[in-house]
């Protein structure tokens, strides 16, 4: 039987940040709560009042934006685990800044390292752009490979200073980093090519050789964290890869990743090609979910209170469907003991198409919810089916009440007709 896929999980950078960002969540959700306050205790700072009453001029300062959208995002992750009762991801990915929370969440790196981290992190590019000043803005409506000239003809005309292709956003959208100078020129050689820009607001030339003495640095403050191989798979927006296992090689990634690219598009085509079809955006704001127009996956945004609703009723449908697939599974995987053919189709092979009919109905209406009388009526025919194969009673019980569990249903402790 086919398995279906989970949903992947992505994670913000810097420039999502907001005065008030995951007040509802943290407002309804104490494990959300209690995410913020851990991340806040490892840094000595009192992340719930920034995020409650922070100033955007405030959050925008990067040593305070990057443990603030960490918070954000793993008090997310915790309540579309737990709260939401969502499957585990099939893969996660974040945006720069993200990557340190996907890591977080996937188990290699405890929270509070992953707050301090950033933390140091913010304060290392600050201090980066306060020794080499710049900035970022977003080249619209032009291809990757025309910004890619556009930087190469600034650089050979040697005026202006550095400017670089810093994020690979999305088809017609790649971020451009550097000096001012350069980034004027850019804007100014982007409107002949018959696109537009937009400045970001950030603090400085991220992803660009202006922060290589914060990477120089950065790499220090990895060597103390507690990096460990990640539980679950995450992809690497430097290279648009599975992230290595062993913490060297992690830290490496890192580290380099203050200087190279984020190549977002290759993180999402790769994603598509891995069979991702719905993916959750956790963190601050939708900035994923735009981006990820035209590639395929759909993405829900749990900061947003109607694609919040819609993520609950996602999850809940998956897993109606997920448990008539896990009768499909018990009822194969069940050996029969009946010899009387006329009786096994009566009693095994009957149910068994009936369960294979509700599940294609219930898949045939992607926006209808799965009732519970549907429910009921697949554990009544898995226990019908189950007594047709032999199985004695207290076995058929135990059977139903496992399956029951693992998808988080009470048993109506059906028994054969």
């Amino acid at each position: 039987m086919r398995k279906r896929p989970a949903p992947a999980l992505l994670f913000p950078g810097q420039g999502s940040q907001r005065p008030g960002m995951g007040r509802a969540l943290l407002e309804r959700h104490a494990e959300a709560r209690a995410a913020v306050e851990e991340a806040g205790d490892a840094i000595g700072a009192d992340l719930a009042r920034l995020l409650r009453d922070g100033s955007m001029e405030e959050l925008t300062r990067t040593e305070i934006a990057q443990p603030a959208i960490l918070a954000v995002s793993v008090a997310m992750y915790r309540v579309y685990r737990g709260s939401l009762g969502g499957p585990p991801p099939g893969w996660l990915a974040g945006h720069s800044l993200g990557e340190f929370s996907a890591l977080a969440c996937a188990g290699a790196l405890p929270l509070g390292d992953a707050a301090r981290l950033v933390q140091a992190r913010g304060r290392l590019m600050a201090e980066a752009a306060r020794r080499q000043p710049g900035g970022m803005a977003a080249a619209l409506g032009i291809a990757p490979e025309r910004a890619e000239a556009i930087c190469r003809e600034i650089a050979a005309d040697g005026r202006f200073g550095v400017v670089v292709p810093a994020n690979y956003n999305a088809a017609a959208q790649t971020v451009l980093s550097g000096h001012f100078p350069a980034l004027e020129e850019a804007a100014r050689l982007v409107r002949e090519a018959g696109g537009s820009t937009v400045r970001l607001a950030v603090g400085g030339a991220f992803h660009s050789p202006l922060m290589a003495s914060a990477a120089a640095a950065f790499g220090e403050e990895l060597s103390a964290a507690r990096l460990g191989s990640p539980l679950l798979p995450v992809l690497s927006g430097v290279t648009g890869r599975r992230m290595p296992g062993s913490a060297a090689a992690l830290a490496e990634l890192l580290q380099r990743q203050l200087t190279a690219p984020v190549r977002w598009t290759a993180v999402m085509a790769k994603l598509a090609e891995l069979g991702a079809r719905a993916a959750v955006e956790a963190g601050p704001g939708a900035v994923l979910q735009r981006l990820a127009a035209g590639s395929g996956i759909r993405v829900l945004a749990m900061d947003e209170e109607a694609a919040l609703g819609e993520l609950e009723e996602t999850l809940r449908r998956g897993r109606c469907l997920s448990y008539l697939e896990g009768c499909l599974a018990v009822a194969v995987g069940t050996r029969s003991e009946e010899d009387d053919l006329l009786v096994y189709r009566r009693e095994v092979e009957a149910p068994y198409r009936e369960l294979e009919q509700l599940l294609q109905a219930a898949e045939a209406e992607p926006s209808a919810p799965v009732d519970a009388a549907r429910l009921e009526q697949a554990e009544s025919l898995l226990g019908r089916l189950l007594a047709g194969k032999g199985l004695p009673e207290a076995e058929r019980r135990e059977r139903l009440s496992r399956l029951a569990a693992a998808h988080g249903r009470r048993p109506v402790e059906a028994e054969a007709r």
